[in-house]
């Protein structure tokens, strides 16, 4: 694995979604080489970075895969995800503005005061809320 890659991947998504005004909170895996961020406290969803399948419980809206060869959009469990390769980070960025959009027209016309509540529910719970951090 090139752990180092997937951390720089990481930055630069991190740094483009942040000059777009997103919230991010960052975990870096301990038993794997993937990265994990969340968006707007979860409002705009999660990104997954990585090289390998995830988790079949887990279920990360955008999923940017190393060398990903597939369906871009894969419905399981009665939740879509969209799947990118390295190479399609401009899409993945796109989608991801899109969303946040489309999010807030449906259902957080007040998304800053939503992500606030957000943040509050779910500050003191295990996993991803207690380990990530705010970037």
């Amino acid at each position: 694995m090139d752990s180092g890659k997937y951390s720089d991947l990481a930055d630069r998504l991190i740094n483009r979604l942040k000059s777009e005004g997103f919230t991010v909170q960052r975990y870096d895996a301990f038993t794997s080489d993937s990265v994990y961020l969340k968006l707007d406290y979860g409002l705009c969803y999660s990104v997954r970075i990585s090289d390998h399948p995830g988790k079949s419980n887990l279920q990360y809206t955008f999923n940017l895969i190393k060398g990903y060869v597939g369906k871009p959009l894969i419905k399981r469990q009665g939740v879509w995800r969209l799947f990118y390769s390295f190479n399609s980070f401009d899409k993945l960025v796109k989608d991801i503005l899109s969303k946040r959009e489309w999010v807030k027209q449906k259902y957080h016309p007040d998304y800053e005061a939503d992500m606030e509540k957000a943040r509050i529910m779910n500050q003191n719970n295990k996993g991803f809320w207690s380990k990530a951090v705010l970037v």
